[in-house]
């Protein structure tokens, strides 16, 4: 597999290691209820020392985490402050800050600061545990080739686009839009949990709910409940959530569904016999 190189990973790559471990301290004054570390947290302080700071009660437990670093576009002025294990790294790092877009050597001290994050992050995570990064394009490369390194390429979920707003003073394209990449711990874990990333459109539970009661007060029969359910889309304001799916209007003993058509663009495609009602025969 490629790797992905840069200056200060030689001192860094064990880094995550010989963080200092540090306990987690309750505000009661901050607190909601009893204030202890069992409970939801919220933790203040640098973020590589809480990640080392709740490996001792959380490894291998947390199911997903969703992290929001830097993107690395030259005018954010983040200041790399870990405390290396290598004075040649501590006197690089501590050239020319804050990070800036004049800093040639930028992505080398991004990708510096993520590896020992990303280290820990991946032993935080259970075996069917997911992690989503946003990202844009300064850095979503890099991003990929560590993360695949750390990680394995093979636990690569996908790679999210996510919309924004248009840039009006774009020099050459609008580049409206960042990433969210997705890693599991164990892909095939993952699969085997029966887990499915799906969300249902918005209002098909509205029509689910009048679907089963009418199938309810007309003892399953499917023409009646049909109708009723037609009756009640065919009463909907055009405003109502459910308006864009009005053509969910059939129900049988299996739910609600549309008649669509299940021909094969362009021809060419599978064949099924349609059985008759009544004489059983291919029609």
């Amino acid at each position: 597999m490629p790797i992905l190189d840069f200056k200060g990973k030689s001192h860094i790559y064990g880094h995550h290691l010989v963080v200092p471990w540090r306990p987690l301290v309750p505000h009661p004054d901050l607190s909601v209820g009893a204030g202890i570390v069992d409970d939801n947290l919220i933790i203040h302080g640098d973020n590589l020392h809480a990640l080392k700071a709740l490996l001792p009660r959380y490894a291998g437990r947390v199911k997903c985490v969703y992290i929001d670093p830097p993107y690395n576009t030259g005018n954010e002025g983040w200041i790399y402050n870990d405390n290396g294990n290598s004075l040649a790294l501590r006197h690089w790092l501590s050239e020319n800050r804050p990070v800036d877009g004049e800093d040639l050597e930028r992505h080398d001290k991004w990708l510096t600061m993520m590896w020992p994050r990303l280290q820990l992050l991946h032993q935080l995570l259970s075996d069917d545990g997911v992690i989503f990064l946003s990202i844009d394009d300064n850095e979503v490369h890099h991003l990929r080739m560590v993360m695949d390194e750390i990680f394995g390429e093979e636990h690569f979920v996908g790679s999210f686009v996510w919309e924004g707003t248009g840039k009006n003073d774009a020099r050459f394209i609008s580049v409206g839009h960042d990433y969210v990449l997705s890693y599991a711990k164990d892909i095939a874990a993952t699969r085997e949990n029966g887990n499915r990333w799906r969300a249902s459109k918005e209002g098909i539970g509205d029509i689910n709910a009048v679907a089963t009661n009418a199938w309810d007060v007309h003892h399953g029969d499917a023409a009646t409940a049909s109708g009723a359910l037609q009756e009640w889309l065919s009463s909907l304001d055009k405003r109502h959530r459910v308006f864009p799916h009005r053509h969910y209007r059939w129900v049988d003993e299996r739910g609600v569904y549309f008649a669509g058509d299940i021909s094969w663009p362009g021809g060419g495609g599978p064949k099924y016999e349609i059985l008759h009602p009544v004489t059983k025969q291919p029609v």
